[in-house]
Parts: C-alpha cells; structure tokens; sequence
C-alpha cells in the first residue's frame, strides 16, 4: 500500500509540473509544432513537440519529475527500440480525451509517422 501511495503521489506531482509546462506560454518545455502534425502522427487532439535530442528528453523527464530516467525501465527499451532516422517527441493530450482518459502525455520515440514506443506515461485526472 505505501509503494502505491508512493507511485500516486509522483504521479500527482508529474501530472501538476506538466500541466504547468503545456498549459503556460511563458514556462520552459518542448516546442511544440502546429495542429496539423499532431494530426499526421495519429493524436489529432493532442499537441507534439518539434523533434527532441535523447538529451532533450532526458531534461524534460527529469524536468516533470521523472528521477534519474536514463535508469528507469522506459529509457532501456527505448535504446533497444531505437533505429537510425527515429525521432522523439513529446505529446501532450490534456485538452483532449485521448484513449479514454481526461489527459494523457508521453514522450514517443517516433518512426515516421507512427510511434514506436511510448516512454514515461503520464495520465493527468
């Protein structure tokens, strides 16, 4: 039970600094691109970042609260997944109700146009 309300509260945590990073102008956080790209990438109610570095993603996760995410299970199937070309973005679903939940955001390793691999899954209620 408290390694659930442990996993709760970082959830709760993560989900605030998000909202914070995709809700403000002013605040740092990805760029990101305009509507019609989100809709060739399939979340065509949610918003994506330009591409990102592996670094980029790193300070990010960090950013929203994930710690030491070049440790966590994500990041190595990530490396695993990872082909020459791939791309990573952020997608930010929290206007929008995106696989039934009220907001939904990852970083997504991209191939093409199709996401290969969701990394650090947040579910904003």
């Amino acid at each position: 039970m408290e390694g659930s309300m442990r996993l709760l509260t970082k959830a709760l945590v993560i989900a605030a600094t998000l909202s914070l990073i995709t809700g403000c102008a002013h605040t740092t956080g990805p760029r990101m691109e305009p509507s019609h790209v989100a809709d060739e990438v399939g979340f065509p109610k949610c918003r994506v970042s330009v591409p990102l570095s592996q670094d980029e993603v790193l300070a990010n996760a960090r950013f929203t609260g994930v710690s030491a995410p070049e440790t966590q299970v994500d990041w190595t199937r990530m490396k695993a997944t990872y082909r020459l070309g791939d791309r990573f973005r952020f997608v930010s679903c929290v206007s929008g109700k995106h696989l039934g939940a009220p907001g939904y955001s990852f970083f997504g390793l991209f191939r093409g146009n199709s996401v290969a691999l969701q990394m650090f899954q947040i579910i904003d209620n």
